[in-house]
């Protein structure tokens, strides 16, 4: 049986916070996503950061699974401007291609954010972007296009989500980067914080601070 986790607060212990988050976005996607077996392998996976570099699960290749449902947890913590989230949806954009496709279109199906459907919209081309909740920009892109959207997206009380490298300190707001065979966060509160967005106290505990700090 696999607990509804995902709908739990991470804890206030400093030291088990982190993998009760990694629970929480991971146990997203496992509830009637996957099978119980393959869940069981990624809960633990996550906590283990003792795994050797080369040593891989059998089974799948999990990231695209992790940064799905972290994509789905950063939509629960952080609170955008008063009217710009509708009463009915909450749109999360990718850009380009990218294998977190799937398995976010997945949990859209079941799952709501702050009681809200979630709605993902591929942007394939410059046109096709319109004001979205939040924005991931895949690595692989082609960089003039994603220069262009990015620049539309910062006019905007968007939560700019990346995986290239230095992303969240350079070019959006929350970054992923893998470490111990392990995918974790960095956050630039200070830029979030100019676009209009609050990221919750919950959420940055947990994810790596770069960029300028508060009071600074």
């Amino acid at each position: 049986m696999i607990l509804p986790i995902s709908d739990r607060m991470p804890s206030k212990n400093a030291a088990t916070a982190p993998f009760e988050f990694a629970f929480s976005a991971i146990g997203t996607f496992c509830r009637g996503a996957i099978p119980l077996a393959l869940c069981l392998a990624l809960l633990l996976d996550s906590v283990n950061p003792g795994r050797l570099a080369g040593q891989q699960p059998e089974f799948i290749d999990r990231e695209p699974e992790i940064k799905a449902a972290y994509l789905y947890n950063f939509g629960r913590y952080v609170e955008w401007p008063a009217g710009v989230i509708g009463p009915r949806e909450f749109v999360i954009g990718v850009i380009g291609e990218s294998p977190v496709i799937t398995p976010l279109g997945i949990i859209a199906e079941s799952k709501q954010v702050n009681g809200k459907a979630i709605t993902v919209r591929r942007i394939r081309v410059e046109k096709d972007f319109k004001q979205c909740h939040l924005l991931f920009v895949p690595a692989g892109q082609d960089p003039k296009f994603v220069a262009a959207i990015l620049k539309a997206a910062s006019d905007t009380p968007t939560l700019i989500v990346g995986e290239q490298p230095d992303f969240a300190l350079k070019q959006g707001h929350v970054g992923f980067y893998t470490a111990q065979n392990n995918v974790k966060f960095e956050i630039n509160n200070q830029s979030a914080v100019k676009a209009g967005l609050k990221i919750s106290a919950k959420l940055l505990s947990l994810g790596r601070i770069v960029g300028e700090k508060p009071g600074k």
